[in-house]
């Protein structure tokens, strides 16, 4: 890593079969991970970005989620004056809440050291790892997003053509807000020429300004196309 550029580091979590680790907003249940930092005098940290959840049933509930493994990203940058050749120590402690029918806290002490020069080194195994990690982030919304709540519940809009939609078999929307909706709740779509509306029950949260969550759109096909939604104001009306 050369002096006043930016890397990512990824927290990489690989779960046992059955078992599952959280979203940032964890649904009816569970915690995400908590990661905290302590970085050398002048490195920045940019916080995770975090992979696109999956609906995760237990019993009654609906949590927000990761089976099988799930990777965090973090960037990090290095200042334009820091030594060449010293190594960057980044040392970090983390809590984890994996569960399965039981849930267990997982604590532990991270530790890596970045070696610091100006010639790249590329290790092949751990790009693959990084490509899937970003291959798994939620895109940015490629249209206007507009946010509502009337007595049906919460409704999230989509504005667009009617051919962006047209392969549709369902969605399926992930709050960032906990309590917003209910979890569990049966979420409803409906499509018309101006674009895709998502509606889902009520939870018990007061209503924040904004609406921030991500959009996981399944195409018939059998596709599955994530999008990260920020910044909507949130009308109490329905968009």
């Amino acid at each position: 890593m050369a002096p006043g550029a930016t890397t990512s580091v990824v927290l990489h979590q690989k779960m046992a079969a059955g078992w599952h680790t959280y979203w940032q907003n964890p649904g009816d249940s569970g915690q995400a991970a908590a990661v905290e930092w302590t970085l050398p005098k002048g490195v920045k940290l940019v916080p995770a970005a975090w992979p696109a959840p999956k609906r995760i049933e237990y019993g009654p509930l609906v949590n927000y989620g990761y089976k099988d493994e799930a990777a965090l990203l973090f960037d990090v940058t290095l200042p334009a004056d820091w030594p060449v050749g010293q190594p960057l120590s980044l040392r970090a402690e983390a809590e984890i809440l994996v569960c399965e029918s039981l849930c267990i806290p997982h604590h532990g002490a991270l530790a890596i050291d970045i070696p610091t020069g100006t010639k790249n080194v590329r290790d092949a195994k751990l790009a693959a790892l990084f490509k899937k990690a970003r291959a798994r982030l939620p895109l940015p919304s490629r249209w206007p997003i507009s946010a509502g709540v009337d007595d049906n519940g919460l409704a999230v809009r989509l504005s667009g053509p009617a051919s962006d939609f047209s392969n549709i078999d369902r969605v399926y929307l992930f709050p960032l807000t906990w309590g917003l909706v209910a979890h569990g709740a049966p979420q409803r779509h409906e499509l018309n020429n101006s674009g895709l509306t998502v509606t889902v029950p009520r939870g018990e949260a007061a209503l924040p300004d904004e609406f921030s969550g991500v959009m996981t759109i399944y195409d018939k096909d059998g596709a599955a196309r994530s999008f990260k939604l920020a910044g909507a104001p949130l009308a109490t009306r329905k968009p």
